[in-house]
This record gives C-alpha cells, structure tokens and sequence, in this order.
C-alpha cells in the first residue's frame, strides 16, 4: 500500500510540480530580463517580488481550499457537489480579488512605510499599478487550478501553463526592453505581460470548461449560482491564506531588512531568491497533490490517511535534498547566470550570494518536509492548528532571531538569513508531529 501511495502521489503531482516549476521559470527569466536594466533595476525587483508574491499568495492561498472539498466529494461520488464547491471558489475569488486588486495598486505605500531607498520604489510603482489590473482574472485561474487539483486531472494544470509560459516571456522581453516593435516599459513591461496572459488563460478556461461533454456531469456553469459552499471553503481557506501569508510577510521583512544593508545585500538576496523559488515550486506542488489524494482518502479508505500523507512528505524532502546539492557544490555557476563573475565591481554581492546559497539549501530541505505536512493535513481539513504553527515559529524565531543575530550579534545580512532556518527547522518538527499524531476521524 506504500508503494501503491509513493507511485500516485508521484504521478499526480508531477504535472503541478511541472506547472510550477514553467511559473517559477517565468518569474526567473523576467528578473534576468529586468537586470540587463541595471543595478538598481535589479535590486528594485527584489522589493517588487517579494511585494507582489505575498499579496498574490494571500489572495490565491484562501481558494486552496478548494482541493479539500473537491477531493473529498469526488471520492464520494458526489459529482454534483463538485459544481457547487466551484461556483463557491469563483464567489471567493471575487470577493479577495478586489481586495488584493486595491492593496496591490497601493503597494509603494509599504515601501516607504519600511524606509526603503525613494529612487528604487520609484521605480516599482509602474509595476504594481499595471499588476492590479491582473489580480482578478489570475484568481479565476487559481479556482480552475484548484478544481482539477481535487479530481486529480493535474495533467491539465501542466498544459494550460505550457500555453501560457512561452507568451508571458515573450510579451515581458518585448515590453521591458522595448523589442519586438513593442513599447519599452522598463520594470512595468514585466507586469503588462503577467496581466495580459491572465486574462487571456482566464476567458480561455471558461469558453474550455463551459463547451467541454466531459465536465458537464459537475454542473459547473449551469444555474442556480448559489454559493452553497462559500462558508466552508471560507473556513478552510483562510487559515491557509493566513499560514502562508504570515510566511511571505516574514520574508518580505527578510527582504526590507536586506535593505537597510544597501543595495549590495538586496541584490544578493534577489538572485538567490530567484534560486530558492523555483526549488520551492517542487514541495508546494507535491503537498498540493497529497492533499486531493488525502482528502479521497479519508472518503474511501481513513485507515489508509498516514501512508498516504507520509508519501507526499518523504517525496517532497527526498527531491528537494537531491536539487538543492548544488547549491553546495556549484554556486558561483548559478550567481553567473545574473551577474559577471570577473567584474571587481561585483565582488561583494557575489561573495554575500554565495554564503546565502549555502545557508538556502538547509533551509529549503527542512522547508520541504514542512510544507509535505502542510499538503497532508489540508487534505483533512486542518488548517487552524498549522497556521497557529506557522505564525509562531515565524514572528516568534525566524524574525527575531534573524534580527538579533544581524543587528544585535553583528553577524549582518547572514545573521538574517540563519534567523529563517532555525524558524523554518522548528516549523517541520511541529507540522510533522501534528500530522503523525492526529486521528483522520477527527476530522470526519
């Protein structure tokens, strides 16, 4: 039964594994777009993806609910449950996507509240304003991602980004560099091109899954629009967009603190955050795939819920361990994709960059496990406890740890970044823990 487990965890996830991975790619080669702009250029991006990526996340985060109903009802052979769950998700969609939308137009205003340098948030303003304008559609988006998540058809999620990848890089090289014909934007040409591509993959799932024979038995467009389902999603949902939330905001502070070290710090910060983010899309795919599995689970087989959770952990830390080896081994290869090596100008970012990927790769291996754990007990519905977890080791170990080492101790921007492992480590045990310990008829 492990084996049976280990196998369709690693299926199914593959594909969202894969779709994250091309999002990951596209945010990667946009800030290799952004840095032939510059210094300050790349340094104001690293203010603009840690900014933008926890306000996307919070909004997107509270429709990851969606899995956990989805899954629970398919595996029920509630199909028309599963339309219901949908048009729930779009209702919420809406109502976070106008809140995010305001906030995201607003967001220079939390720069200057953290002090950050006036010449680099400048330069973000364009950024967020044209990026607002894309916030609801890439909500649509996520409520379609999260829909064939739950009847684990991940292979769709896969395709759809395949389209959308190639076009947003294209629309973003044109439009920051001026190529193509197309205007020279500079930073805003990045977000034009993100927005764009939302809208567009958002209109082309509606025409897809209105028109297609094989979804019609869920019901997904037909009347009436009553959003039966709001309050639990609702309820499961937000602790996550909490959990989560409380995480970007912790490194959103990493990354403001960075500041007040100069530009060479946030610089450095911003290409191994580059790095860190696309290794991260290989856990958080996985535990999206082990909670529909888990929630199926719990409706057919509850005895079968630990090997079933446990698949997705051990997958998530044995993948991570193996990707994250050349941090290690190779880092001054990956720091040259962004910068020259040879360039005495670029000693110091470079020598700060290196010490960061070391400390990254423990980091993202015990993040790994933790956010296998995380994946296993949403798919039970328990998100209260977790994010409680999270809150915790985040504001109460990583922020002030991070500080007191940094500024306190005199160990600067590395102090910073130890801060997070110790929080990120104690986050693992305690997810882990709750998972290993708690009854699946808890839940029921």
């Amino acid at each position: 039964m492990r084996l049976f487990y280990l196998k369709l965890t690693t299926n199914k996830s593959l594909p969202l594994v894969g779709a994250r991975l091309l999002h990951a790619a596209t945010d990667f080669i946009n800030m290799l777009i952004i840095a032939q702009l510059g210094v300050n250029a790349l340094a104001a991006s690293s203010l603009i993806a840690i900014t933008a990526a926890t306000i996307l996340l919070v909004a997107w985060s509270i429709l990851f609910s969606i899995p956990t109903a989805v899954g629970y009802a398919y595996g029920a052979k509630q199909c028309a449950e599963v339309g219901k769950i949908f048009k729930s998700g779009l209702g919420l969609a809406l109502f976070s996507g106008i809140i995010a939308s305001i906030i995201m137009w607003h967001a220079n205003f939390l720069l200057t509240l953290f002090h950050q340098p006036p010449n680099l948030i400048q330069l973000t303003i364009p950024y967020f304003r044209i990026l607002a304008l894309g916030i609801i559609p890439s909500l649509i988006c996520v409520c379609f991602n999260e829909l064939v998540t739950g009847i684990l058809k991940t292979h769709l999620v896969v395709l759809w980004r395949s389209i959308t990848t190639p076009l947003t890089i294209f629309l973003s090289y044109g439009l920051v560099l001026g190529k193509f014909g197309l205007p020279k934007l500079g930073i805003g040409g990045a977000a034009l091109g993100y927005t764009i591509t939302y809208w567009g993959l958002a209109i082309g799932l509606i025409i897809y899954f209105s028109s297609a024979k094989k979804y019609r038995v869920y019901a997904l467009f037909k009347k009436p629009w009553r959003c039966s389902y709001l309050k639990k999603l609702f309820s499961i949902g937000w602790p996550i967009s909490v959990q989560l939330g409380t995480i970007m905001v912790a490194y959103t502070m990493l990354t403001y603190m960075m500041g007040w070290f100069g530009k060479t710090a946030l610089a450095a910060n911003q290409i191994i955050a580059q790095y860190a983010t696309i290794v991260a899309m290989i856990p958080y795919g996985i535990s999206q795939a082990s909670c529909a599995i888990v929630a199926q689970t719990r409706a057919r087989d509850p005895h079968a819920i630990k090997i079933a959770g446990f698949a997705g952990i051990g997958l998530s830390g044995i993948i991570v361990t193996l990707m994250v080896v050349i941090y290690w081994i190779a880092p001054e290869k990956l720091i040259a994709l962004y910068l020259n090596l040879h360039d005495i100008d670029n000693s110091q970012i470079i020598h700060l960059a290196v010490l960061f990927l070391y400390l990254s790769a423990f980091n993202q291996i015990t993040d790994s496990l933790g956010v296998g754990a995380l994946g296993a007990l949403r798919g039970l519905s328990d998100t209260k406890i977790p994010m409680l977890i999270n809150i915790t080791t985040c504001w109460l170990t990583s922020i002030p740890l991070g500080y007191i080492l940094a500024f306190k101790l005199g160990l600067g921007a590395i102090g910073l970044n130890l801060g997070f492992v110790v929080g990120s480590a104690l986050s693992a045990i305690l997810l882990i823990k709750r998972f290993k310990f708690f009854k699946g008829d808890t839940y029921g």
